[in-house]
């Protein structure tokens, strides 16, 4: 029995074969080129490519392309003219299979991540302070992906957390397409020590080692060279001299000098800058104070449930009661 039909089947077979391999050009997603690479054309367009002979095909697909499909029909037979339809039937399956329906492939990562058009569950969160609240400014962080703006409660009183918001209202005149869109949330102060303002908003005074500093508990005062208000009002009586205290992450150190009844007086130890609204620290001192205290529920009261504030981030959480003690003060607004 002659073996010439089967060798020609094999070979038309392989040039099939090799098309579906090395006809499409793949780019790498890494070059970020914008072209798609070559479609892989249906089978339906030429269904004769895996059956019948096809005199010259080999010329016109890659050679390394031709080589792999011989190469593969070639170890499917040990002996010339012995015939294996299983291994025909497979490769025949897989040119099929690589020619249905033009695939296309992205080229870029950017377009490979595209094809996912599931909404996005997470929220990004923006600070919103001096450096960010312009409307301008507020058009640009929407622009770029912002869905929840953050008022800290720790800087800056309701007034100023008011005009956040009025400020973003003038960003929707803007960009009318975000109206709606942004949630708000308050973070609370939490049990900790900060100090006050000064006479010019959001200066810095100059200390000088070994100059006289008080720390004063009338939060209302506003601070200079020579004294700043702090926010624990129990202080004077938590601290005796010699300890140190430590504001601004460490950054400017006191020592105590005499603690009185509603100051205390203290040295300056190094040259430093003070910020207004800095985080206080009295190593060693346990400090009294309840996570949701007088001021937090003020700022849920007066500000967060009028303003319809959408989260309420509790600081320096301690127990599931102080979860419950925070919504408590929600008056049935769905703060989450």
């Amino acid at each position: 029995m002659s073996t010439a039909p089967m060798q020609t089947k094999r070979i038309a077979l392989a040039a099939g074969l090799a098309t579906a391999v090395a006809a499409p050009l793949f780019v790498a997603p890494s070059t970020g080129t914008t072209e798609r690479a070559t479609s892989l054309r249906g089978s339906r367009a030429a269904p004769a490519a895996v059956t019948q002979t096809a005199p010259g095909a080999t010329a016109t697909v890659g050679a390394a392309g031709a080589v792999v499909a011989l190469a593969a029909l070639g170890a499917s037979g040990a002996k010339a003219g012995t015939r294996k339809p299983r291994m025909v039937q497979v490769a025949r399956q897989s040119v099929e299979t690589f020619q249905q329906n033009a695939l296309e492939y992205p080229s870029s990562y950017e377009k490979i991540a595209d094809v996912n058009n599931k909404e996005k569950d997470a929220d990004i969160i923006c600070t919103i302070g001096p450096k960010s609240w312009d409307p301008e400014v507020l058009v640009e962080l929407m622009k770029a992906g912002m869905t929840v703006i953050r008022c800290n409660m720790s800087h800056g009183d309701h007034e100023e957390q008011s005009m956040k918001l009025a400020n973003l209202e003038k960003a929707y005149e803007l960009a009318p397409e975000f109206k709606g869109k942004m949630k708000i949330l308050m973070d609370t102060r939490g049990p900790e020590i900060r100090t006050g303002t000064f006479e010019v908003y959001n200066s810095k005074k100059e200390l000088k080692a070994g100059q006289d500093f008080k720390l004063v508990t009338d939060y209302s005062l506003k601070g200079d060279e020579s004294m700043v208000a702090i926010t624990y009002e129990q202080l004077p009586k938590s601290v005796k001299p010699g300890q140190r205290i430590l504001i601004q992450d460490g950054t400017v150190i006191l020592e105590v000098a005499e603690a009185k009844d509603d100051e205390v007086l203290c040295k300056v130890v190094n040259n430093c800058k003070l910020g207004e609204k800095k985080n206080v620290n009295v190593p060693g001192v346990k400090v009294d104070i309840p996570v949701v205290g007088e001021r937090e529920i003020k700022d849920i009261e007066e500000w967060a449930v009028p303003n319809n504030a959408d989260y309420i981030a509790l600081s320096f959480v301690q127990s599931a009661d102080d979860v419950k003690d925070c919504r408590k003060h929600f008056g049935g607004k769905d703060i989450k």
